[in-house]
């Protein structure tokens, strides 16, 4: 777009009818194209407050461009009149729309960045009841929840005093919120302690009750050198297997500092496939009898 001339080029034709703004919505067009939104009443642009009598239009001139638009009156009548005419699934798929995202949701994603976010998922808490029961369910069932060894995870809360050092440390959602969650993501390094960790999460100490899916992510440590390094490490911290109830994966990911030659590159690759062969051993999914949830019978030593 010419700073100039604020106009899209002829080029960027908006083929689709205007969106009427009701609830808030995250606007992420492909570049070059153009969306269109219509309100009766004044509504906000990435936090700038804009009225018109005919439709807005919103060019993507970057890739990945986001536009977060909000009404800024009530729903008023004619909208409560209109939602309760819809059908429940019709309603669900409304409110995935604005509730369900594309990545895990992490600490960050939680407050702010494009895609849903807790401050949106905040804003159906404070509609009707129907809404916020709907969009409470949506959110936890329907996202895969990101939980990173660091100090801040997904609850946004500093470390307890005197936790590993207040350095590090894994925060899961409290009981009434991961009773609702069926997707979870681990992000962790191979330690004495994230192996304890993951005991206590597979007999159901941190909830999780109606688990689905986990996908936990080992990043292996720098002192991991040589596949024998693998062996021994292993050895050491994962000397028995690990049930789940649920379903899922594990994966091991070398990481290296700097720059990286083609040596070092098939160097790592060779360490994540020696820890990738170790993990599909130690970890099992599925185990559980028929239970729901995270839950299985036992862990076993190899």
């Amino acid at each position: 777009m010419d700073p100039i001339n604020p106009s899209p080029p002829d080029s960027a034709i908006d083929e689709q009818d205007p969106i009427q703004l009701q609830v808030p919505i995250h606007v992420i067009p492909e570049t070059g194209s153009v969306r269109s939104v219509s309100s009766r009443t004044p509504f906000m642009i990435n936090g700038v407050k804009v009225w018109s009598s005919t439709p807005i239009h919103i060019y993507a001139s970057e890739e990945g461009q986001h536009v977060l638009i909000q009404p800024t009156d009530g729903l008023g009548s004619e909208f409560v009149q209109g939602w309760n005419k819809l059908p429940d699934e019709l309603k669900t798929r409304v409110l995935a729309f604005n509730l369900v995202a594309h990545k895990p949701i992490d600490y960050w994603s939680t407050l702010a960045g494009p895609g849903p976010n807790k401050t949106q998922f905040d804003h159906h808490l404070r509609t009707t009841s129907e809404i916020a029961t709907l969009a409470k369910e949506i959110y936890y069932n329907r996202n895969t929840f990101s939980i990173e060894e660091s100090s801040f995870s997904f609850t946004g809360q500093a470390p307890p005093p005197g936790t590993r050092g207040g350095i590090s440390y894994l925060a899961y959602p409290n009981p009434t919120i991961n009773c609702l969650i069926r997707s979870l993501k681990l992000d962790m390094l191979l330690t004495d302690m994230n192996s304890e960790h993951l005991i206590r999460l597979s007999n159901g100490t941190y909830g999780f009750p109606k688990l689905l899916h986990l996908e936990i992510v080992f990043t292996l440590s720098l002192g991991i050198r040589t596949p024998e390094d693998v062996d021994s490490v292993f050895e050491l911290l994962l000397p028995f297997s690990i049930y789940f109830g649920c379903k899922g994966k594990v994966l091991a990911k070398a990481k290296a500092l700097g720059p990286t030659s083609k040596v070092k590159q098939q160097q790592l690759l060779d360490l994540e496939e020696k820890a990738q062969a170790w993990l599909g051993a130690t970890f099992k999914f599925g185990r559980s009898n028929g239970k729901c949830g995270v839950v299985a019978d036992t862990y076993g030593i190899l």
